[in-house]
């Protein structure tokens, strides 16, 4: 559709053309401005190739960072505690600069007996990406258990500390366009499924009793870190969308996790 032609509007326009262009453009302005906040731009969200070659660090070598924790842990795993435990990642990860929440559940089925039910607290940690998009997520899981037995030593203590100093690392960074969340299972597939239950809106059953999350992305893209030796710790892989496969191709191998 043309401009008018009548000379009058064509006069109009000519008159006023500064002015409202200038207008034009500070409404845009200020509404690029207000899409900082929050309440205007929980539905939009800013996407990036952050994972292709040359944009970033491909392999994760902070040993020391992940010894230091090493450290810490092994005392708290030799008592047993989960507690302290738990108490230990809810500090470390809150320094981090992560969001840290817990989420309690309960499981009760005959299949339990003699066991009447199974109680526990999920921990998981949400380190939101820069762009505030919070549309999208990596969701990274481990087992949250101190208990050790002869074919698991010494328990998850590498694990856990690998995670955090993992975490540690991505917070510094600034490309990240998803969220990452880090999440501890108690009661393996038990607390799994609570949490998953949970995450999608599932309403509580006469079998599985859990506290509804707040403030949970869509997470796209799963990881289990399940094997509890150094430098060897394998990790499962779980995503829908074929735009990922670039992600797991990226993944370092599992005797490549840590430089030497």
């Amino acid at each position: 559709m043309g401009l008018p032609t009548k000379q009058g509007v064509q006069k109009t326009l000519s008159q006023w053309s500064t002015s409202l262009g200038l207008l034009l453009y500070s409404a845009g302005l200020i509404w690029f401005c207000l899409l900082s906040q929050d309440e205007l731009n929980y539905e939009t969200y800013m996407s990036e190739n952050a994972l292709l070659v040359g944009q970033v660090v491909e392999k994760f070598s902070d040993s020391a960072a992940t010894a230091a924790y090493d450290g810490q842990l092994s005392s708290i795993y030799a008592k047993g505690d989960t507690s302290t435990l738990r108490q230990w990642l809810r500090s470390e990860l809150t320094d981090i600069g992560l969001e840290v929440y817990e989420q309690n559940f309960s499981f009760t089925h005959h299949i339990l007996h003699p066991v009447e039910e199974v109680v526990g607290n999920n921990l998981y940690a949400i380190m939101r990406s820069p762009s505030g998009g919070r549309a999208e997520a990596i969701l990274l899981t481990v087992p949250l258990s101190t208990e050790c037995s002869a074919a698991v030593s010494p328990c998850l203590s590498p694990t856990v500390g690998l995670l955090v100093s993992l975490m540690k690392v991505l917070r510094q960074q600034v490309y990240w366009a998803k969220d990452i969340v880090l999440l501890f299972v108690d009661s393996d597939y038990i607390g799994l499924l609570a949490w998953l239950e949970a995450y999608h809106g599932a309403d509580t059953s006469k079998y599985v009793m859990f506290e509804h999350m707040l403030n949970s992305p869509t997470y796209e893209l799963g990881f289990t870190a399940h094997e509890h030796t150094m430098p060897h710790i394998r990790i499962s892989v779980a995503f829908s969308p074929l735009s990922f496969a670039e992600t797991v191709r990226l993944l370092p191998s599992s005797s490549e996790l840590l430089s030497c």
